[in-house]
């Protein structure tokens, strides 16, 4: 962006420069746009090469007509030149963000498919005789576990202490 800004003043101080030269012509190489003369020849820039105002009749007088035209086709092409590369970055910043983060945000989609439909699977005919069962959910502040899903680990965790209690660990 400073950048951008630097390249509008520039081409801008000499469009408002020429301009100034223009002595006894009745054309003007700037628009109006806030009646204060640098500030126009700024925007007149922006107008040129952002937006492809192109005049081209209002360069061709005055005393240094084929330097003015020079400075024409310099001003819209470096303008259009860094103004793609600008939207360029922008874009290819976004798609690494994305990219990078692709894997995750896959991950985390699917556990919110799979928390929003849990209610669809009976879990306690899908793995009976399993040792494990692995319950995802998504992490978030509000959410708090089931009651019954504390129940059975409270209940699985006596089972266990009750179980190891009936060995001598020490030797």
């Amino acid at each position: 962006m400073f950048m951008v800004i630097i390249i509008l003043t520039s081409f801008g101080s000499f469009l408002y420069v020429a301009n100034r030269n223009l002595v006894g012509i009745d054309n003007e190489y700037i628009s109006t746009y806030f009646d204060i003369e640098f500030i126009d020849s700024i925007i007149s820039v922006y107008m040129i090469g952002f937006l492809g105002n192109f005049h081209v009749n209002r360069f061709r007088i005055g005393y240094g007509k084929q330097f003015i035209m020079f400075m024409f086709f310099a001003c819209s092409f470096f303008v259009s030149v860094v103004f793609m590369n600008m939207i360029i970055n922008i874009m290819q910043n976004t798609f690494n963000n994305c990219a990078a983060q692709q894997v995750e945000n896959g991950l985390r989609e699917q556990i919110g498919l799979i928390d929003d439909h849990v209610w669809l699977v009976d879990i306690e005919k899908m793995f009976i005789g399993q040792k494990y069962i692995l319950r995802i959910a998504p992490l978030s502040q509000e959410w708090e576990e089931p009651s019954e899903v504390n129940d059975s680990i409270d209940e699985l965790k006596n089972c266990m202490e009750q179980y190891f209690e009936k060995f001598d660990w020490a030797n």
